[in-house]
């Protein structure tokens, strides 16, 4: 079986949908999908949850007047033979 890992610093409602149908669609194709996501400290009101996703803490850190985020997930990434991570300039 593959494993495919989506690791998102957050993980917002308007996304659920698509993350519900991609799971659907890898279970179809014997691919074992991992969300890896943390709560959104700025507007948590927009957070999601996925019961078969995983939550972990985000850690912030400030440095030169920008927010730097790490998130615990190694761990998750084991074994894993694609790794998605959201790529954005400012989140």
């Amino acid at each position: 079986m593959k494993k495919v890992v989506i690791i998102q610093r957050t993980l917002k409602k308007y996304r659920i949908p698509f993350y519900q149908k991609l799971k659907e669609k890898c279970v179809l194709n014997d691919i074992e999908l991992v969300q890896v996501y943390g709560k959104d400290d700025i507007l948590p009101f927009n957070d999601a949850n996925l019961n078969w996703g995983i939550e972990v803490k985000n850690y912030s850190l400030s440095l030169f007047h920008k927010k730097v985020y790490f998130q615990p997930i190694l761990k998750y990434m084991h074994g894993s033979d694609l790794v998605i991570v959201e790529q954005a300039n400012k989140i």
